[in-house]
């Protein structure tokens, strides 16, 4: 595997395992407040989680050499990676100039190792 296969198979893990703890608060949260999704809508949402969870397992199997620490810093990243789609969403949801801040903020940033 290229290095940016490994690294792009890295981002695909954090995604799906954002997007699943996204998922499984927001039913969570439905559900604690007594209420439900449609039907119809409950169907989706439930086999979009199950999607993702293979999805998980997928990553995690592409992933099988990577050591257990590095895992929990995928972990970590992938809390991190949430908090900051969820910032990103609510502060920029049709604002073009925050949209516009945030692109010029991160293009200042060094890059990591990662990309070098």
């Amino acid at each position: 595997m290229r290095k940016n296969d490994t690294h792009r198979t890295a981002v695909v893990f954090l995604l799906a395992d954002a997007l699943y703890s996204i998922l499984f608060d927001l039913t969570a949260s439905l559900g604690a407040q007594g209420k439900e999704m449609r039907h119809e809508t409950k169907m989706r949402f439930n086999q979009m989680l199950t999607d993702l969870n293979k999805a998980k397992k997928s990553c995690l199997r592409a992933t099988e050499d990577v050591s257990i620490a590095v895992m929990d810093d995928y972990i970590d990243d992938s809390d991190f990676l949430r908090e900051i789609v969820e910032t990103v969403y609510e502060k920029t949801l049709c604002n073009e100039d925050n949209q516009r801040k945030i692109k010029e903020f991160l293009g200042g940033l060094e890059n990591t190792k990662l990309n070098n």
